[in-house]
């Protein structure tokens, strides 16, 4: 057995995570605030512009989370960091090139949207490679904050490069500057500072039987399937909540509250630093208040965001704070969910298998995210009302806040 000796520089690596994770997931919603501009100057059908912007890459970041994740067991955290930052940049700087179609245009988001599910799916870990055992849901979090971040700066550099230089697809692949800073950080990191159990040295010892043999107990146990559904419905409700807010703000009355869209954005914009702060609150909630126990956070996560998302109907144009206050308080405690549950598979499960269950993990969240804007446009179109979407939210919630009281420690491990 390896003796593990925690070194000073995995702090530097924790900021590396930050910059990397929000680096790549800039790429994600890069694309959004440009779909009007693409439909309209290449003659576009709206509903594929968003398809092959939006749902190619959420499709490809699942589908590279549930098959690539055997590659951070393998290669090690920081190579796959290198490896996924490589696919945003090439999905960025090819648009000038494929984009002049939508199959282009989806091969380019597929580069980047695998790249993205590669990089969310080495936390866990990198949690339990580089971090103390109550360290680690700590570090999650910061995941989560990265991610926030990252998004959060995209929507505001992409539509700042499209006013510069006036050409969306131009616009797009000077986006690459941020997965490029990324990539740079990856390499640093890669050449100057090793875990402190060397990954091949714990890959050897475990042993390619054992890891089998605990992938094996692993997906016996029913915790990991209480996990992945609580990853599956944060992810389902958080991507609903977030496509339809801004739209339920700036639909007319009495469809929704009849604000500008520049004025619902600046309303809702305090529920994305919420959400940053949610996820930073949820390992100080654990790791202090509940000593260690993942069960009471997620409950209350989600037990209080089904509460607030009823309260939704309630809205009017002329509800004052509380147009800001209630996706605030959705936003914040939605967010306990994902670094609370990435946390406990980096304490729970042995490291030698926690990259293949981090990207089995987010594969199923990346599946509930498009669910989420699938079912939230169905129902949309059949009701023609964003009630019908809430009140789904709100039993999903419910039902996993339900759900995780059955949550036990896996028994193997």
């Amino acid at each position: 057995m390896v003796d593990v000796m925690y070194t000073r520089a995995r702090w530097f690596v924790l900021l590396a995570m930050v910059i990397v994770t929000g680096a790549s997931l800039s790429v994600c919603i890069a694309a959004a605030p440009l779909i009007p501009t693409m439909f309209m100057e290449m003659n576009w059908d709206p509903g594929a512009t968003v398809a092959a912007t939006m749902m190619a890459y959420i499709g490809f970041s699942a589908l590279a989370a549930f098959t690539l994740g055997f590659l951070v067991d393998k290669l090690g955290t920081v190579r796959c960091w290198i490896i996924s930052l490589i696919g945003s940049i090439l999905g960025l700087v090819l648009i000038p090139v494929l984009a002049h179609s939508l199959p282009g245009l989806v091969v380019c988001r597929a580069f980047s949207g695998a790249g993205s599910g590669l990089m969310l799916s080495t936390i866990a870990s990198l949690c339990s490679q580089w971090f103390k055992y109550n360290e680690r849901t700590y570090v999650a979090a910061f995941q989560g904050f990265a991610v926030n971040l990252g998004i959060g700066v995209g929507l505001v550099v992409s539509p700042a490069m499209f006013k510069l230089v006036g050409d969306w697809r131009m616009a797009l692949a000077y986006d690459s500057i941020l997965p490029i800073i990324g990539l740079i950080v990856a390499i640093i990191v890669f050449f100057s500072i090793k875990p402190p159990v060397h990954h091949a040295e714990r890959q050897a010892e475990a042993g390619s039987v054992k890891v089998s043999s605990d992938l094996k107990k692993a997906f016996i146990c029913p915790t990991l399937y209480i996990l992945a559904a609580m990853w599956l419905i944060d992810a389902w409700s958080q991507q609903a909540y977030m496509d339809i807010a801004p739209a339920f703000y700036a639909a007319p009355y009495p469809l929704g509250l009849g604000f500008d869209p520049q004025v619902a954005g600046m309303k809702l914009m305090w529920a994305s630093y919420a959400m940053m702060a949610g996820s930073l609150a949820a390992p100080v909630i654990t790791e202090i208040i509940f000593k260690g126990s993942a069960k009471p956070t997620v409950f209350i996560g989600l037990g209080v965001s089904a509460v607030t998302v009823l309260s939704v109907r309630t809205l009017t144009p002329d509800s004052g704070m509380w147009l800001i206050m209630i996706p605030v308080i959705i936003l914040f405690f939605s967010s306990f969910v994902n670094p609370t549950v990435v946390g406990y598979i980096a304490k729970h499960y042995p490291d030698t298998i926690t990259g293949r269950l981090g990207g089995y993990l987010t594969g199923v969240g990346s599946v509930g995210a498009t669910l989420g804007v699938a079912v939230g446009s169905m129902l949309l179109h059949t009701f023609n009302s964003f009630i019908p979407n809430m009140n789904v939210l709100a039993g999903l919630m419910a039902m996993g806040a339900v759900v995780v009281l059955f949550l036990k420690k896996p028994k193997f491990f």
